[in-house]
């Protein structure tokens, strides 16, 4: 199996050169491209041909022929992204980009940060992918206009347009898991209002073991989700935007016994987990005629009530945002912007961490900071051929009273055919701290977690050289890109867990990350109903670990050399037929292990294939039938101490004389093996 898979893998990357100058000649080329509208790097609508900055677009059609419901589960999909599963048996996870952390990505929804925090692990999955008009993945450190946490880069999740919203939409799903998806979306007019209603619920009841290990293979859930989204337009005809989303989400893992009844107790193992979500956001177009000014507000809030065993954790986190940005175009060769913004986040749980202990008390403390900021950017068109953006942000945070500054530079040259195109970028990021980490140790067992006395931000810089050839046929087109990429993350936080057992310790460590690589990608649409994407990531990820005797390098975990996908089918749009042959595959990558594990420190080459078939018919109606994961892929052996989750004999130096604790932080993949799935749609336009 690794055999072939590896020989699949450099076939794969061969197609996408070899086949890239035939195809130029030899096929006809539908296009999908040509008239791409991005908002990501710079605030507002514009062609991606013009932008200077490298802009990743998928639009909702990518992620449907996957079979895919979710954010979380769709990034998986996309050649350099990892969405990765934190925990086997509660489901949480976070999207990592060119295999950093998931806390240095930064996701939006319409330019709002919905990521962070408590949302980072448990809120992506609560975005469906009805909402999903297209998503924009910006990679490297990105933080001049987006601020915190933009240290990998940005996903910016664009919802549905509610003026090009269908009338109405019915959808229903269901898999031989007996995992269920029930979606209803509809449009409605109010005088000078245009509004958007969308309801979906996931619903998984089944307990399944079927690699017999004594523990639920995919936890019970049930996730219900209400978006809302309204437009208007002021006297002036430009447009602004109010949208509303709740998201609550049960779902409960363990023992293969276990359910909800046993939450909390010592009888059977589980984790369980309850959380409420809510978002407002306003995207307000200002009424000056000749100004472009916008003031984009948004509020996030999340309550978290969660059992790891017995250990209960308790949390709720607000996140407010006020954005004031002023657009002008100078002299038709520069588009300026300047910006102001402010944010608040407040931050509260039932651990130490936030409580003040000063003079023998026991007070409630919540964790707050504010971050006041101001950035500047400005795209300065030289000529039709070359474009030049530079910017920078400076930005405070109360938190550990730290200020950062962001600049960023950019070069665009394009052939005056405008076929091919190169991009040069220099870009920086920063990450402030953040009481609530992705460390699970942290909440999963109750520690108190506290701040170094000098916390400095984590800073990350970052350079990209980017090619891009569109060749048209018979006004279509196909599409090459590559990309080559060195980024470095200084000031690292690391959380350890001090010599009192009791304990963890946010503080910036001699640690630095040193990552880079190549990525490839070729898509085009044959004369006849036939296309092809296939993308490749090449990447090394290291850590770089200085001491006062010595610095040595060492391989950062879940980062795999290779990560890959690959989309091919029949699109007859004609006979409303659709067949694909979609999937991904990882190289080995390291893993989170401990020392002197019985688990394998390196996983395998593995690749997850899906097939689709759907047929649409003229009256609106959709009929989708196929099998995800079709070669059956599920990790082995992904618990430490499987036989005593609760650590009743945890320190008995006979039965475990390394110490070890209950894992199970260690899946690198979905442990849903093959499994098939029906979906029946309905659109009326």
């Amino acid at each position: 199996m690794r055999g072939s898979l590896l020989a699949f893998s450099f076939f794969f990357l061969a197609s996408t050169f070899a086949t890239k100058v035939s195809l130029l000649k030899t096929f006809k080329i539908d296009s999908t491209t040509a008239k791409e509208v991005v908002v990501t790097g710079s605030l507002k609508e514009m062609r991606k041909d013009e932008l200077a900055i490298p802009i990743q677009i998928y639009d909702a059609a990518f992620f449907q022929r996957q079979n895919i419901s979710n954010l979380q589960d769709a990034m998986r999909m996309i050649s350099g992204i990892q969405s990765n599963i934190d925990g086997s048996l509660d489901g949480a996870g976070d999207i990592e980009i060119n295999g950093q952390e998931g806390v240095y990505t930064l996701v939006l929804l319409d330019g709002v940060p919905v990521s962070g925090g408590n949302a980072t692990v448990y809120g992506m999955s609560g975005i469906p992918l009805s909402l999903i008009e297209r998503i924009e993945v910006m990679q490297g450190p990105s933080s001049t206009v987006y601020g915190s946490d933009a240290v990998a880069g940005v996903i910016n999740v664009i919802t549905k347009n509610v003026e090009n919203a269908h009338k109405l939409s019915v959808e229903g799903t269901l898999n031989s898991y007996l995992e269920s998806m029930a979606e209803l979306s509809f449009k409605v007019n109010a005088g000078k209002l245009q509004g958007l209603f969308t309801f979906s619920n996931f619903n998984q009841p089944q307990a399944w073991d079927l690699n017999n290990d004594k523990y639920l293979d995919v936890p019970l859930q049930n996730r219900f989700t209400f978006f809302s989204k309204w437009t208007m337009r002021n006297r002036f005809q430009k447009p602004s935007n109010v949208w509303f989303r709740y998201a609550n989400d049960r779902r409960d893992g363990g023992e293969s016994d276990f359910s909800a009844k046993y939450r909390g107790s010592d009888y059977i193992y589980g984790e369980s987990i309850r959380m409420n979500r809510y978002e407002a956001v306003g995207n307000f177009a200002l009424p000056f005629a000749n100004e472009n000014v916008s003031l984009i507000t948004s509020f996030t809030a999340q309550d978290l009530n969660s059992f790891y065993g017995t250990k209960a954790f308790v949390s709720n986190e607000q996140n407010a945002q006020v954005q004031l940005i002023y657009d002008k175009k100078i002299a038709r060769i520069s588009d300026l912007m300047v910006g102001v913004a402010y944010r608040f986040y407040r931050f509260n749980d039932n651990q130490p961490g936030t409580f003040d202990t000063t003079d023998g008390a026991n007070k409630d403390k919540a964790f707050i900071s504010h971050s006041p900021a101001v950035f500047l950017q400005d795209m300065i068109h030289v000529n039709a051929q070359n474009e030049i953006l530079a910017g920078i942000r400076v930005e405070y945070n109360t938190a550990n009273k730290g200020y950062a500054i962001c600049p960023r530079f950019d070069y665009k040259w394009m052939s005056v055919n405008k076929a091919s195109s190169i991009r040069l970028g220099l870009g920086s990021g920063f990450r402030s701290p953040n009481l609530f980490a992705d460390d699970r140790i942290g909440y999963t067992q109750g520690k108190k977690m506290e701040f170094a006395d000098d916390l400095k931000n984590e800073l990350a810089y970052g350079i990209h050289l980017h090619y891009e050839l569109k060749k048209p046929v018979n006004n279509q087109r196909i599409r090459f890109e590559a990309r080559t990429f060195f980024n470095a993350i200084v000031n690292k936080i690391e959380a350890e867990l001090e010599e009192d057992n009791e304990t963890v310790l946010f503080s910036n460590d001699s640690t630095h990350v040193l990552y880079f690589g190549i990525q490839t990608s070729f898509e085009a649409r044959f004369s006849i109903p036939l296309y092809l994407r296939v993308a490749a990531t090449f990447q090394q990820s290291h850590l770089l670990l200085k001491t006062a005797h010595e610095t040595s390098f060492e391989q950062q975990i879940n980062a795999p050399a290779l990560n890959a996908n690959f989309d091919f089918g029949y699109d007859n749009e004609a006979k409303g037929i659709l067949l694909s042959l979609n999937g991904v595959v990882n190289s080995p990558m390291y893993l989170n292990v401990q020392d002197n594990d019985s688990r394998a420190a390196v996983s395998p080459w593995f690749c997850i294939m899906n097939v689709l078939l759907e047929k649409r018919f003229k009256m609106g109606l959709s009929v989708s039938v196929g099998a995800n994961n079709i070669l059956n892929f599920v990790p082995k052996n992904i618990f430490l101490r499987p036989n005593d989750p609760f650590n009743y004999t945890a320190d008995n130096p006979v039965t475990n004389p390394e110490g070890h604790r209950f894992d199970s932080s260690y899946t690198y993949s979905p442990m849903k093996g093959a499994y098939g799935f029906i979906s029946l749609k309905y659109i009326l336009r």
